[in-house]
């Protein structure tokens, strides 16, 4: 998205209690991620793209929450797409959680 559109998106946020920008990545030129936390249930949807936004503002209409598809590791601030069974988001990578049980092995060992 466009850094105009973040603004704007961030406006609109601030009257609504619907949800909050808790970060903003750059990732091209004028080209940004939104992290938008549900105010319903805490979780944080990344948004690239229009699309993404029309999906999550859609939710609301319907009365549904929505599964995050992506987030950033709350380790390394990468963004992945790393799921549990039940579809839920884990909080870290795969790469980051690898990392941590390997030096909870090796400290218990």
């Amino acid at each position: 998205m466009k850094e105009r559109s973040i603004r704007i998106i961030a406006d609109y946020l601030a009257h609504r209690p619907i949800g909050r920008i808790v970060s903003v990545l750059p990732v091209g030129d004028d080209d940004y991620l939104a992290s938008i936390e549900d105010r319903r249930d805490g979780r944080e949807h990344v948004m690239h793209a229009p699309d993404d936004l029309e999906l999550w503002l859609e939710s609301f209409r319907q009365g549904r929450c929505l599964q995050p598809n992506r987030g950033f590791c709350d380790c390394c601030g990468e963004l992945h797409s790393d799921h549990d069974l039940d579809g839920e988001l884990f909080e870290l990578c795969t790469s980051c959680q690898s990392e941590l049980t390997a030096t909870g092995f090796e400290e218990a060992a």
